[in-house]
């Protein structure tokens, strides 16, 4: 079982990031809900910028976000993320990952030294920092890692910004596979090879291109619009 979450950092001149990123997320087909669904919103904001946590959130798909708005608001956009992995053995039998990139307008990644920093620290008892609770850790180190971009000495407190729910899957196991991978690209398009419907998903320089039957192409039209060019 993994718990997992991420940070978006935008600076004090990206005023239109939250915005943003909740276009962004709607584009995606992520949805409202009025109650704790699979993904819980919350902000906070400093000296330095404003932050979006996202608890749910999974590496790749921060990292797209981080990706599109940066693209949006014309400014590089900053994501760390949290994966926190139970070995099922006992509670507090855990491992840690933690990432941190810098996403630019062209969607190039630098890496931070958030992650090689707190890895350094911490990585050989995670524990310390949450009382050896696996399901604490992740709001542990996002509020540390928030701390530390908006230049803040003192306890950091997120407020709640909503709940999203995750886009309803098409019921297809390979559809759900190609549509997971549509949304983190870089860029998928619906074309035609050799007379057979295919998408053609381009992600950190490498293209995968993913033969459907016909009778799919409305189906993953439908669920991804805007998504496929």
């Amino acid at each position: 079982m993994a718990l997992i979450g991420a940070l978006l950092y935008f600076d004090r001149g990206a005023r239109d990031g939250l915005e943003l990123f909740g276009e962004t997320m709607t584009r995606l087909g992520y949805a409202a809900s009025p109650q704790r669904s699979d993904l819980e919103v919350l902000t906070v904001s400093g000296k330095l910028g404003s932050c979006v946590r996202v608890d749910g959130l999974d590496a790749s798909l921060a990292f797209a976000l981080a990706r599109r708005v940066a693209s949006g608001i014309k400014k590089p956009v900053r994501a760390l993320t949290v994966t926190v992995v139970e070995s099922g053995k006992s509670e507090e039998d855990f491992d840690c990952i933690v990432d941190d990139q810098e996403l630019d307008v062209k969607g190039a990644r630098r890496r931070g030294a958030w992650a090689d920093d707190t890895t350094a620290e911490y990585g050989s008892d995670w524990g310390q920092l949450c009382d050896a609770k696996p399901y604490a850790l992740v709001d542990s180190l996002l509020t540390m890692g928030a701390a530390e971009l908006l230049g803040e000495d003192v306890e950091l407190r997120f407020a709640p910004h909503g709940h999203l729910r995750s886009p309803a899957a098409i019921g297809a196991p390979r559809l759900d596979e190609i549509a997971k991978r549509v949304r983190v690209a870089e860029r998928a398009q619906m074309t035609v090879v050799a007379g057979r419907p295919c998408v053609r998903v381009t992600d950190t320089g490498s293209t995968v291109t993913s033969f459907i039957d016909a009778k799919d192409v409305e189906t993953l039209r439908a669920a991804l619009g805007a998504l496929l060019d």
